[in-house]
């Protein structure tokens, strides 16, 4: 129940009290959570991931192409890749596509902030939805809204809305109450309709997102393109060669660093070569200083990267790029002429490269080989005449024109010498930015002034002069922990005297007592007179003619106030927040834990903003989210380059010291309800946890009131159980979810979910067991027993074990025999018999298969091979079930009927016994006569043959014969009734006579004691008439 305080207050009856103050207690309880990650307001966010998931032939690719062209106003004819663009002034968006394959699903759902559920109307929630939801569920559900499509094939409005309300009760029941759904009526042209597109666009726009705690504590890459860096002549040597890629994508959730480890699902772990910066292909519009002074964009800053994409006339293949020209038009620019006169020839490229120039009127371009010669005699370095000079990738247009003009030099100008005494140009440390950036480049004296123009066609880099002083003891202080003395920190020595309170006088010798008290009392007087001054600044006085500041306070001196001031007030803060926590704080420890974050959060934007350089940011903090990076990673099979599918989603994942080991792992599991069959102990699983996808043989077990891991066979049904496997180590509370085969089956595929509880190198999984002995001696209680252990080892684990027989007598293990395989003594409670059978209960620890096979189906072209169990594999090669003859059904044996020996009693303890224990002589029937052959032959030889006629006269004379006796037996039968007639009436008499003797019995009781009342003086009662 509630008080009065509590009704008086909602001013209501005590139900509804209770049911308003546990709505508001709710409330509070549910916002009383670890606050997630703080965005960096310092850095432009990467794009939003929005993962458009549904069936085949549910309207992806058109809500997706509607989209697109709803924010840039440009058309895609198909949708390959990832597919990003500017949906507003500070917000990005990229798409990816999800169908019907579990792998895409699993990656899709563990980086997609926002998903675009599509229905079809037509057909309903289909296998695949309700499949992707589980899969979300586990990985950290994101934010689901619902597009129901193909709602103009309902004709009836009646119809319609009652699907719509069905639909939308159903949506809401698996996802969340209150969920948007959105009804996309038809088709105009080959898009939807733009107000529905404009207002679900704006309702992604509206949507709070909740970060997800996988994604803030590990870095991933959600791949735009991917380029192939091996070399062509390695290629061809060799097809199936390890191949050098190069990632590009946007950096989402936690810093990466060059030295870490990550994971591509469906590929492997990975080392990564080269990590670096690249300009962002999809930039947001620049910000204005005037709030809101632009809310919708122009057409210049819609912009849009899709890679894989027909965008315009351009299409980008991992081994190709496809421009599309309109053969019909006749006038074309000259660039278009040259890749048509590229196209049409037979030979390649190189080859080629002779006929084709750049400019009609020009010289053709020819392929130039050169030889780099240093101007010290010592250091040459040569080169054949058939080595190419491989020129380093850039972007900018500036390279690009630099390597076209070396191209197009003639071939016979000399190489370059550079001088041995050569250095990078350099500025002088009091120069500013300023003009290092207007003087860009600085003239250099050489000792050749003919060779100066070549000189810019080389990338040089500016290294540390380590032979400078002062650049050594700048590195130095990198390396001290401790202090340095006073002449090498810069701080003036104070004198010996000074710093134990002695002052020399005017003669430079000791001063006198009283000089000392004047001296005293004078730092006493001007110490008091700055200390007030400061008091009153620190509580926020003014600088009044009351209040003027000592003469020695200068304009330094009052910024040193100033600062002094503003650590006070953050310390008397601090106290306060801390005070007010300890006493009145409801909430003390979320609190204290979300100012914490926020500061955190605000001291690392301040640190950053303090170094505005993207590059030194890096440095301190490592490749940090929103940044487009370029990962370079080696060893990649060549599988995954010629077998790539651009609709499929790719990830680059980071992963953490600890996830790259491997050990035992706990986890909590469920089997899904839906899976038709029960899971079995040390079958094949998949299981998808975090980056990886892998299979393995779980064992399942189940905890005991004493904390013991029980082995199980089998999956409990609708209950929790332990699943324990071999497998990379992962964080605790890592969503687990499982699955029996990744290709298409008509039953729901999920087989269970879950999460990680612990990791751990070895198992503590039991399973209980019985070891039988023999009695092989016996004496007294004490037995040795053997066939129960195989050597005196085994028996000393066991000393002190409880031992009980088949006729429940218990026992101890002792010590074993020496020299004996096993034999060992005990002791038991009684004695035994040799024909026991002694049984020791104890618990067997069950490891786990050291199995762990992660799905390749990337790296491999002839796809992925995983183990399958028995069954399976005698359905696929079609082999019979293994029968045994033990386990066939028979007929059960039918018990033979014991035979037991005749009594033989002696004749004289027959003499002896009594007359009643005697056996008496019964009466023998007479033996039947035994007839010969011949009597039998004879019989069945004159057997009588009866006419019809004699047959009948027989019958009638039988039937006469059974009604004289049943005449006979008639007076019997009539005697016998009059009997039990007489019988009756004679008991009935007696009862009666019975009755009248009791009843004259009882008048004279009741008349004695009437007499003996009257004597006594009573009135006597009226007899009750009866």
């Amino acid at each position: 129940g509630i008080n009065a305080e509590y009704m008086g207050a909602f001013g209501g009856s005590g139900r509804d009290a209770t049911k308003q103050l546990l709505t508001r207690m709710t409330k509070e309880q549910k916002n009383l959570h670890i606050p997630g990650k703080h965005r960096m307001e310092w850095n432009a966010q990467p794009p939003l991931v929005v993962g458009v998931v549904g069936p085949a032939g549910c309207g992806k690719t058109t809500l997706i192409r509607s989209l697109v062209h709803r924010f840039t106003r440009q058309s895609l004819k198909t949708i390959n890749g990832a597919v990003t663009c500017v949906a507003g002034p500070a917000r990005r968006i990229t798409f990816l596509e999800c169908g019907g394959d579990l792998n895409n699903m699993s990656d899709v759902a563990r980086v997609c902030d926002l998903v675009l559920m599509v229905i079809n109307a037509q057909y309903g929630f289909e296998m695949e939805t309700f499949e992707f939801m589980n899969i979300a569920q586990s990985h950290g559900l994101p934010r689901i809204i619902g597009v129901l499509t193909f709602l103009d094939t309902f004709r009836q409005a009646k119809a319609l809305k009652k699907l719509k309300k069905a639909m939308k009760h159903r949506f809401w029941q698996e996802v969340v109450q209150g969920s948007k759904l959105f009804y996309l009526s038809g088709l105009e042209g080959k898009e939807y309709p733009s107000r529905e597109m404009n207002n679900l666009a704006r309702c992604m726009a509206v949507t709070q997102l909740l970060p997800r705690s996988w994604r803030n504590t590990h870095p991933c890459v959600v791949v735009d393109r991917f380029e192939d860096l091996t070399p062509p002549a390695q290629i061809e040597q060799s097809p199936d060669a390890p191949r050098r890629l190069a990632f590009y994508g946007y950096l989402r959730g936690k810093a990466l660093r060059e030295n870490q480890k990550v994971h591509i699902p469906g590929v492997g772990d990975f080392d990564i070569a080269d990590l670096n910066l690249m300009e962002d292909p999809c930039k947001l519009p620049p910000k204005h200083k005037v709030k809101n002074q632009f809310r919708s964009l122009n057409d210049k800053q819609r912009r849009l990267y899709a890679p894989y994409c027909d965008t315009g006339s351009l299409q980008c293949n991992p081994d190709s790029v496809y421009l599309s020209v309109d053969r019909s038009v006749e006038h074309v620019g000259q660039g278009v002429d040259m890749l048509k006169q590229l196209a049409s020839g037979e030979h390649t490229v190189d080859q080629q490269q002779s006929d084709v120039s750049l400019f009609p009127s020009g010289d053709k371009i020819a392929p130039a080989k050169h030889r780099v010669v240093f101007s010290s005699d010592d250091t040459i370095a040569d080169f054949p005449e058939t080595a190419e000079v491989e020129h380093s990738d850039s972007d900018s247009d500036s390279d690009t024109d630099t390597d076209s003009e070396a191209e197009a030099a003639p071939a016979s100008k000399p190489a370059p010498v550079l001088p041995a005494d050569w250095c990078p140009p350099t500025h002088e440390e009091g120069e500013g930015d300023e003009d290092v950036e207007e003087d860009l480049f600085t003239v250099v004296e050489l000792n050749d002034p003919a060779q100066q123009e070549d000189i810019t066609r080389h990338v040089f880099r500016k290294l540390t002069d380590w032979s400078d002083l002062e650049t050594r003891e700048r590195l130095r202080d990198l390396f001290v922990t401790g202090e340095w003395t006073m002449e090498e920190s810069g701080i003036e020595e104070v004198p010996e005297e000074e710093r134990f309170g002695q002052t020399l006088g005017d003669d430079g010798n000791e001063p006198t007592v009283e000089e000392a008290q004047q001296r005293q009392s004078e730092l006493s007087a001007e110490l008091s007179e700055k200390v007030s001054y400061w008091a009153k600044v620190a509580l926020g006085g003014t600088h009044t003619e009351e209040t003027e500041a000592p003469e020695d306070v200068t304009a330094t001196a009052a910024e040193e106030l100033d600062a002094y001031r503003k650590k006070k007030l953050k310390k008397k803060a601090e106290f306060d927040s801390h005070y007010d926590q300890l006493i009145g704080g409801k909430h003390a420890y979320v609190e204290t834990i979300r100012m914490e974050a926020k500061e955190q959060s605000k001291q690392m934007a301040e640190l950053l903003q303090e170094t505005p350089d993207v590059e030194e940011q890096v440095k301190m903090v490592g490749f940090y989210e929103g940044l487009y990076v370029r990962l370079v990673i080696d060893t990649i099979p060549a599988a995954f380059v010629q077998n790539f599918n651009p609709q499929r989603c790719l990830l680059v994942g980071g992963l953490l010291p600890n996830e790259e080991k491997q050990g035992v792992v706990y986890m909590r599991l469920k089997k899904h309800r839906w899976f038709p069959k029960i899971l079995k102990s040390n079958d094949p699983l998949i299981l998808c946890i975090g980056w990886r996808r892998f299979q393995t043989l779980p064992v399942f077990a189940i905890e005991d009131q004493n904390g013991r891991h029980r082995f199980l066979k089998y999956t409990p049904q609708h209950m929790h159980c332990i699943c324990v496997f071999w497998g990379p180590l992962v964080q605790p509370n890592t969503g687990v979810i499982a699955f029996r085969h990744l290709k298409q089956v008509p039953s729901f595929r999920p087989a269970a979910t879950g999460y990680v509880m612990q990791s751990d190198q070895s198992s503590c999984v039991v399973k209980k067991i019985r070891l039988t002995g023999v009695p092989m001696k016996i004496h007294k209680n004490t037995c040795f027993i053997k066939n129960m252990f195989n050597s005196p080892l085994e028996v000393a684990k066991f000393e002190g074990a409880k031992l009980q027989t088949v006729s429940r007598i218990r026992g101890v293990v002792k010590k074993a025999l020496p020299n004996k395989a096993g034999i060992f003594r005990a002791t038991f409670e009684d004695k035994v018999l040799k024909s026991d059978i002694i049984n020791l209960r104890t618990w067997k620890a069950i490891v786990p298969e050291q199995y762990y096979n992660p799905v390749t189906d990337l790296a491999t072209s002839t796809g992925w091979r995983e183990m399958k169990t028995q069954n399976e594999l005698r359905l696929l090669n079609n082999l019979p079930f293994p029968s045994k003859e033990s386990s066939k059904y028979t007929s059960t044996p039918a018990r033979a009927e014991k035979q037991f020996n005749k009594l033989d009693i002696p004749a004289t303890l027959k003499a002896a016994l009594p007359f009643s224990a005697k056996v008496k002589q019964q009466g023998v029937a007479p033996a039947r006569k035994r007839q010969s052959r011949e009597q039998m032959l004879v019989k069945a030889a004159t057997t009588l043959v009866l006419s019809p006629l004699e047959a009948k006269r027989r019958a009638l004379l039988a039937g006469l014969k059974k009604q004289k006796e049943t005449l006979a037996a008639a007076p019997a039968k009539k005697s016998q009734l009059q009997q039990m007639k007489q019988t009756l009436h004679k008991k009935e008499r007696q009862r009666k006579r019975a009755v009248g003797a009791a009843k004259q019995k009882l008048t004279q009781l009741k008349e004695i004691k009437r007499k003996s009342l009257m004597q006594r003086g009573k009135p006597a009662k009226k007899a009750r008439t009866e």
